[in-house]
């Protein structure tokens, strides 16, 4: 059986890290902004799950990026889908912070405003 990368901390952090490389790289700003929300997500998953290494800084820079890649797109349906699948994990994010998993990681120092 292949063990998934991913429950490996460190590993997990150079996949993230790596994805975030790729989704700047791309030149179409609604794909960048897209796939970095999706990433916004995975890395909250496995900060949940325990790893200590995706930080509240990366992140807070992760969220960012991403609010300044919204700002430069013009609205249509696919920023619209966009930004609500950002705001949901921003929520998300909030109720964590709220209401923490007493077995999970935190999101203290994490700025959502």
């Amino acid at each position: 059986m292949i063990q998934w990368a991913l429950n490996d901390a460190s590993r997990a952090l150079d996949c993230v890290k790596k994805a975030a490389r790729v989704a700047q790289q791309c030149m179409d700003g609604g794909v960048q902004a897209q796939l970095l929300a999706e990433l916004l997500g995975r890395y909250a998953l496995l900060r949940e799950r325990g790893n200590q290494m995706l930080t509240t800084t990366l992140i807070d820079a992760v969220i960012q990026k991403i609010r300044e890649e919204l700002a430069n797109l013009d609205q249509s349906e696919e920023v619209e889908q966009i930004t609500k699948h950002f705001h949901n994990t921003l929520q998300h994010l909030k109720n964590r912070m709220e209401c923490p998993d007493p077995d999970g990681l935190g999101y203290e120092g994490l700025t959502l405003s």
